[in-house]
């Protein structure tokens, strides 16, 4: 499954959220703050009825 791009990557990422390391939420914000990132979690939080995340310039 690491071998393919697609769901081995998703793997990876879901096993660090779930892990416990030192700089895990710089990381976490890092990634979020990427345009395209934000620009999708903030479409589930939508389909949620969630209010959507901001960061400086990265506003919906």
């Amino acid at each position: 499954m690491l071998v393919i791009p697609g769901q081995g990557l998703l793997t990876i990422v879901i096993g660090l959220i779930l892990l416990d390391f030192p700089g895990k939420y710089r990381l976490q914000r890092n990634l979020i703050q990427r345009k395209p990132v934000l620009k999708s979690v903030n479409w589930l939080r939508e389909r949620g009825e969630r209010a959507p995340l901001m960061f400086g310039d990265h506003t919906p």
